[in-house]
């Protein structure tokens, strides 16, 4: 295991490496590009200048073979003066030009590419922080198991200890089964985004989400709030079901063990069915809100988060909803910790 994360950091630092060289080779470039060009367009504006200069002298000039001292007089007035400083102006005023919207180009191609480099990197650090934390999310239940019944073949327990040991062992294949699940879940909404359609009571299928929550986390403080109305809503079952799983449960993994209070409110308002979850956690940064319903992004470093997850559950909550036309907003409770509150449309 420590061979497989050391070749994990090596290849973050050859990618970190790759990725500083060919900026540097790409902003080299792209300089030099710039002070070339802006080389040619000076010298290109110096010519047009000196060609101008040199014109009006040849009107001057045939100005005082024909010793007419009217026309020396009225020279910058002729037809002939002024057509050679309108085309030498026209001219110059393309170079401007040009030069402007070559510029302005190369520095819209630089700011794409650049966000490209930048996105490119984060997806890569996610990867891999995808990768290190489904690692351990995967083997730590199957090392728990294994040890298990490695203890029922070398030993004669007594029946209150196999109870005791059958039930842990339940409970890892349980989170087992629910990562497997996510997985093929936030796969399912990138590729096929279709859902079977029923008639839902909200009120209902969280108070039995509810239970589910409460009988694994007997220690945390859970309260829910409804209008007093059934709110029917068209939707798929499994996909509502994982919605309020997975943002009950998130609140309750970011919240301190010993004090966490979790509220649950489901209300409808104008044609429209929410359901919140509030809880006096850690809270999530003003930065990272845009973020966090993002495919495999976490919140901090894989290297120093104590949180279990794989940085699918949000990202599946924000494909769900979408696919049954909700809406999903994050902010932070007051004192303390967030508030996610979803939106759906009430079945017709």
């Amino acid at each position: 295991m420590k061979n497989r994360y050391k070749g994990l950091f090596v290849s973050r630092k050859q990618n970190t490496r790759l990725f500083s060289i060919t900026r540097i080779l790409f902003y080299g470039m792209l300089t030099y590009a710039l002070l070339f060009f802006a080389w040619w367009s000076n010298l290109q504006y110096t010519q047009m200048t000196q060609i101008e200069k040199a014109n009006k002298q040849i009107l001057e000039y045939k100005a005082q073979l024909s010793k007419d001292s009217t026309a020396i007089a009225d020279l910058s007035e002729s037809p002939q003066y002024q057509a050679v400083e309108k085309s030498t102006n026209l001219r110059k005023y393309m170079i401007i030009a040009g030069a402007a919207v070559l510029f302005l180009t190369m520095l819209t191609g630089f700011w794409y590419v650049e966000g490209g480099f930048r996105r490119e990197v984060a997806l890569a650090n996610q990867q891999r922080n995808f990768l290190l934390s489904i690692t351990h999310e995967l083997k730590s239940p199957i090392a728990s198991v294994r040890l298990i019944l490695e203890t029922f073949r070398k030993h004669e327990l007594s029946r209150e200890k196999t109870v005791q040991f059958a039930d842990r062992s339940l409970k890892e294949l349980e989170r087992l089964n629910q990562l497997v699940n996510n997985i093929l879940l936030a796969a399912r909404v990138e590729n096929a985004n279709q859902w079977s359609e029923e008639k839902l009571e909200m009120n209902e299928l969280v108070e039995d989400i509810l239970e589910e929550v409460r009988s694994k986390y007997p220690n945390v403080r859970f309260s829910a709030r409804f209008d007093g109305t059934a709110n029917f809503i068209t939707a798929d079952r499994t996909a509502i079901a994982t919605i309020a799983f997975n943002l009950i449960e998130n609140a309750v993994k970011y919240s301190s063990p010993e004090d966490a209070e979790i509220q649950v409110i489901v209300r409808q308002k104008r044609g429209r069915v929410f359901f919140k979850v509030a809880d006096n956690g850690i809270g999530i940064p003003d930065k990272d809100k845009g973020r966090i319903f993002e495919k495999f992004y976490r919140v901090g470093s894989e290297d120093t988060r104590k949180t279990k997850g794989t940085g699918l559950g949000l990202y599946i909550v924000k494909q769900i909803v979408k696919a049954h036309n909700g809406s999903i907003v994050v902010r932070n409770n007051s004192p303390q910790g967030s508030v996610f509150e979803v939106t759906l449309p009430v079945a017709n």
